[in-house]
Parts: structure tokens; sequence; C-alpha cells
């Protein structure tokens, strides 16, 4: 609205002034809430795992990288006398596979070992590996004679037992089919 038009509403229509002033009003007030939701967003927007409970995989790319902790000065793993966590080792009625294994020469002067020298020089160390063992699929084949009825010649066929699948592929190859197709 033109400076002109603006003293010609207020020489002219009282109302129109009123309406006009009012809805300025209304437009201030439109535009406070709308710097407070402004303000609102541009907080949240700065939060950070610095400044707030945020988790820092949060952090926006834009943000400083975290301080790196001052080390302990012990290096990693476990220290001189710990006690060591490992699994603890079968009892051999329990282990399905005994392979012994022997030095070839000597490591002090490379002396090769003939087998009349494997004498244990102390109780042998014992390492225990577990593995599954490998899958072998079973094929079954289905045979479905026919026989000519000696009454009246026609042929007959026998039908497939209601527990054997109808598909190439029994129940448990399909789940294992569908679970590598969907892992790999």
């Amino acid at each position: 609205m033109e400076r002109a038009e603006a003293e010609a509403v207020l020489d002219g229509e009282r109302e129109t002034a009123v309406v006009l002033l009012m809805r300025v009003g209304e437009l201030i007030e439109a535009n406070r809430r709308l710097e407070a939701r402004v303000a609102e967003l541009e907080r949240r927007l700065n939060r950070s795992s610095r400044n707030s409970s945020l988790p820092p995989s949060q952090d926006p790319p834009s943000a400083p990288p975290r301080p790196r902790r001052p080390g302990s000065g012990r290096a990693q793993g476990g220290q001189p006398g710990h006690e060591g966590k490992g699994r603890p080792l079968l009892p051999l009625e329990q282990v399905d596979e005994v392979r012994e294994h022997w030095p070839e020469r000597c490591q002090a002067c490379a002396h090769v070992f003939g087998e009349d020298e494997r004498v244990d020089a102390a109780p042998p160390q014992r390492h225990q590996v577990a593995e599954l063992p490998p899958i072998a699929i079973t094929v079954a084949e289905h045979r479905l004679h026919r026989l000519r009825c000696p009454a009246c010649a026609a042929e007959t066929r026998a039908e497939l037992p209601a527990d054997v699948p109808r598909a190439a592929f029994g129940p448990r190859l399909q789940a294992a089919v569908a679970t590598l197709a969907v892992r790999n």
C-alpha cells in the first residue's frame, strides 16, 4: 500500500482503518509465533552429542570430531598376571579324533628327529578344534511301478504316498536354500 492510499483510508472510512489495524495486529502475532518456531528449529538443528543427550552416532556430519580419551598407558588386551579366559578342553572320552603332531627337527641345532626318537620330554600341549560335519544331501528316488491287471488288462500305476513331497526338494532342503539365498 502506498502512502497516498494509506492517507485516503485514514481520511475516509474509519471502519476500514480499524480492520487494517486489527489485521496488522494479527500479522505481528503470527510473525512472533513464526520467529519463536524458527528459533526452536535452529536450536534443535544445533543439538549434538556434546550439548544434549543425543548419542554420538546422531551427530551431523558437519559436527567436529569428539576428542579422544587419553590413553591409560597400558597395552591392549590381557595384562601380565591376568587370568586368561578360554574354553575348557573336553575330556578325551568326548573327543572323536586325536591327531598327533611331532616336531620334524630340533629348533636349536636343526637335528632331524627319527621315528625312534619320539619320546615326549613333557606332556603334550593339547589343542582342540570343534567343527560341524560336512552337510550331505540325500536323494531318495521313488519308483512308481505300473502293473497290468490279469483280469481286465488295464494298466495301473502306484500313487505317491501322502508323506512324500511332490516337489523335487524336501522341506529341509528348501529351507536351507532359502536361508542361504537371503544371507548371501
